[in-house]
């Protein structure tokens, strides 16, 4: 459920304090956007604010826009370790991705020079430790 939190940060860190020393946790972090799953990168179009009023609108069922990469740097900064990231592909079309690609470059998206390997991933299994 980490994709519907509103403030990863905190809840990271708050995560990590109820921790007990040596804890593992596993989580699935569905990147895709909850509305619309065959067009599970549209919601990175959507300007971030405009898309939070809409994620507070929907009680944070549409899921979120950071990436993999983000999530990762979420979960070391909270205090966690040994952070290991299984990532998955799920119900991509290619033909989605590439014709994409360009409108995501050409739009005022934060994401639209972000690495294709990281856009790429719409889910991600994963593992750390306190």
């Amino acid at each position: 459920v980490l994709e519907h939190i509103v403030a990863p940060k905190t809840a990271l860190a708050e995560l990590y304090r109820v921790s007990a020393s040596g804890c593992i946790h596993w989580h699935q972090v569905d990147l895709r956007w909850h509305r619309n799953m065959e067009r599970y990168l549209d919601h990175l179009l959507v300007p971030a604010k405009e898309f939070n009023l809409e994620r507070v609108r929907q009680n944070y069922e549409n899921g979120c826009q950071w990436r993999q990469s983000e999530w990762c740097y979420f979960i070391e900064e909270a205090g966690f370790r040994n952070i290991k990231a299984e990532y998955q592909y799920l119900n991509q079309d290619s033909n989605y991705f590439e014709e994409f690609l360009p409108i995501l470059g050409q739009s005022e998206s934060a994401y639209r020079d972000w690495p294709e390997n990281d856009l790429h991933i719409n889910s991600v299994f994963y593992s750390f430790h306190k």
